[in-house]
């Protein structure tokens, strides 16, 4: 997709207009009141340049190390909840496992049961199963 010239020159023109404002000038009225701006002081009072390189946040080190044990925390709950996730499918696994070598020894025991052997079944194994030839006569007997 083809971006027209204008809207790619409208774009480029408001990143840098909003990268332009890294500088922030404090300055305190005669009056006292305090007003931030992005061009120099003028008239009489105070004047002082704000930095912002920090993102408006100074690094505190008690609220960073209480961000970093929460951040500890965090990670060691989430490591739980991933390790009862996975025992939980483990679990599910083997139980559908089970679940389902019950079905198949059902269906076999539907099919023939255990305790009851099939007819051509004989302690001196003749007759033997259906289809197979007899065996012949030994001669002279």
């Amino acid at each position: 997709m083809r971006l027209p010239a204008a809207a790619l020159l409208a774009t480029l023109l408001a990143a840098s207009a909003t990268a332009s404002a890294q500088q922030v000038h404090k300055c305190v009225n005669p009056g006292g009141s305090i007003t931030y701006q992005e061009t120099p002081c003028m008239g009489p009072g105070e004047r002082r340049t704000v930095d912002t390189s920090h993102g408006g946040a100074l690094p505190d080190p008690v609220a960073r190390a209480l961000l970093e044990r929460e951040a500890r925390r965090g990670n060691r709950l989430a490591r739980g909840f991933v390790e009862e996730a996975r025992e939980r499918d483990r679990l599910e696994r083997e139980e559908r496992a089970e679940r389902a070598e019950r079905v198949r020894r059902e269906r076999l025991r539907e099919i023939r049961p255990a305790d009851e052997p099939p007819a051509w079944v004989t302690p001196w194994g003749w007759p033997g199963p259906p289809g197979l030839a007899r065996p012949k006569a030994k001669p002279g007997s």
